[in-house]
């Protein structure tokens, strides 16, 4: 498959980044911010901006796609025309690229109206997504806001729902690579972003409430804190796990 851009958002880095790009010439367009956003989402966006084609697909620095990705993605969303989002199965890399599993293999919620599958968890990796241009120009990107920098994916899900349906692609096409660098993370800061999200959404009711009762937001955030205690109980971490039984009983 060889009919599509590729735009390389060079988020301000501090690296051999802007060296390594010259020497695609003209086979990419790239775009240097002279400062480092912080923002998964502000970088998307700027890309975002600038692209032509008919579909938009996400890959994250740490991520990689594999080679049929683009034709199997367009395909499906050729032959769905009411799937506004596709998303695939994907790999969990190491630091090396040895496959550690596939992401949620077995318990991934995957076609349809997913919203209240998504308020509850984001089980969509970035990396695998292909949006239609016209969702875009519906809803516009993801939301630039410091509070959901690492929500604005769920985010734009949400508001995406609103629009149509998610389909998915039952092929491994991307990897996302886990190591210590990454803007995801993981363990205990990495939960406590993922409660400022859950709580970022309470707080925003216009993204939910023509959808679900005013409890379900409420529900989820009680839920993910409970989730979050089972995991340090089962590693002996009281004391992280009283942090989020104590937040689970206040709210």
């Amino acid at each position: 498959f060889d009919d599509y851009e590729l735009i390389v958002v060079d988020d301000g880095s501090t690296d051999r980044t802007p060296e390594i790009l010259k020497n695609y010439g003209d086979r990419i367009c790239v775009i240097r911010r002279d400062r480092n956003s912080g923002l998964p989402s502000a970088a998307r966006n700027t890309g975002m901006a600038q692209a032509q084609g008919r579909y938009m697909a996400f890959l994250d620095s740490d991520d990689f796609w594999y080679p049929k990705k683009l034709a199997a993605q367009t395909a499906f969303m050729r032959a769905h025309e009411h799937v506004v989002l596709s998303h695939t199965f994907c790999h969990v890399v190491d630091e090396t690229g040895s496959v550690q599993c596939i992401r949620r293999e077995e318990e991934m919620p995957r076609n349809g109206d997913l919203f209240v599958e998504l308020l509850n968890e984001c089980f969509i990796t970035t990396s695998t997504v292909m949006i239609c241009r016209s969702l875009y120009e519906r809803i516009g990107g993801f939301n630039e806001d410091p509070a959901l920098k690492r929500g604005e994916d769920r985010e734009f899900f949400l508001r995406a729902m609103e629009q149509g349906e998610v389909g998915f692609v039952p092929e491994v096409l991307a990897a996302h690579r886990k190591g210590p660098d990454n803007v995801s993370g993981e363990g205990f800061a990495f939960q406590k972003s993922i409660l400022h999200t859950q709580q970022w959404i309470i707080d925003h009711p216009a993204l939910w409430v023509k959808r679900v009762s005013t409890n379900a937001p409420v529900d989820a955030f009680v839920r993910a804190f409970k989730h979050f205690s089972f995991y340090w109980q089962a590693r002996h971490d009281y004391r992280q796990a009283l942090f989020f039984d104590g937040r689970a009983l206040w709210k």
